[in-house]
């Protein structure tokens, strides 16, 4: 899991950490903005990302500078939960090539036995006619 931010004026997301849950205590003004959590299965390149949008707001009776501390606990969001796409063309191609791989493995074995015992029975009537 990759988490990244940026604030709400910025394009781009900055530094990424990593982990499943990202929580964020005591939090300050320069903290709001859209985080961003990617997971993703290196298995078949599937990736996912969700974004959560976080605003800081002043309370409204006290004055507050852009370096006031406002007490407010964020429940952490979790991005520990499976990564299962309800459709991946990758998958599909991936299972139908080892899937064709497997049945062309059993057809190869079984035409070898079946060449093998065809050699077997013309050696025994071979043997059987010197007879």
């Amino acid at each position: 899991f990759i988490w990244q931010f940026r604030t709400t004026d910025d394009p781009n997301f900055g530094t990424e950490e990593f982990g499943d849950t990202k929580q964020i205590n005591n939090i300050q003004f320069n903290q709001a903005g859209v985080y961003r959590c990617c997971a993703s299965n290196n298995l078949n390149g599937y990736r996912e990302c969700s974004e959560l949008t976080i605003n800081v707001v002043a309370p409204k009776t006290t004055p507050v500078s852009s370096s006031t501390t406002i007490a407010t606990t964020v429940t952490p969001f979790n991005c520990s939960s499976p990564v299962i796409p309800a459709s991946s063309s990758t998958g599909n191609i991936v299972g139908g090539v080892l899937g064709s791989l497997f049945a062309i493995g059993i057809i190869a074995a079984l035409a070898f036995f079946v060449f093998k015992l065809n050699n077997e029975v013309k050696q025994l009537k071979k043997e059987n006619s010197l007879l």
